[in-house]
């Protein structure tokens, strides 16, 4: 038995489904085209007329200031660190020689000379150093 010709049935099917042909809402249509065309402007304004900044160079000009930012506060924490000498006060000297001997010395020694961590006493550093002069 054969179905009844529909106008908005389709002549293929899959899985016993047969497809529709119904129109797409016109608001759908029209946002479509309208993306479309936002499209075509973007490519043209962005990367033919090179007007706009795309993300290579926005990133490029955030990395300078973030740049001049970063050498900024490193100066200004040199100079503070230039500024500072180490302090002659017993009370400090005791509490430095107390958080030493309970936190670096049972890796480093008493006298810094390195058991399970490196001697910090010699001319050899594992991280590098820069001497002031």
């Amino acid at each position: 038995m054969t179905e009844p010709q529909d106008p908005l049935l389709l002549d293929h099917e899959a899985d016993g489904i047969r497809e529709l042909d119904n129109q797409l809402p016109r608001w759908w249509v029209w946002l479509f085209n309208l993306t479309i065309a936002f499209s075509a402007v973007y490519l043209v304004y962005y990367h033919v007329l090179g007007n706009g900044q795309i993300m290579l160079t926005e990133y490029q000009r955030e990395r300078e200031v973030g740049d001049r930012l970063k050498s900024a506060a490193l100066a200004r924490f040199e100079q503070a660190m230039q500024e500072l000498q180490p302090s002659t006060e017993p009370a400090t000297l005791d509490s430095g020689r107390r958080i030493f001997n309970q936190m670096c010395a049972p890796c480093h020694r008493e006298d810094g000379g390195g058991l399970v961590g490196p001697n910090l006493t010699d001319d050899y550093w594992i991280h590098g150093a820069r001497l002031r002069g």
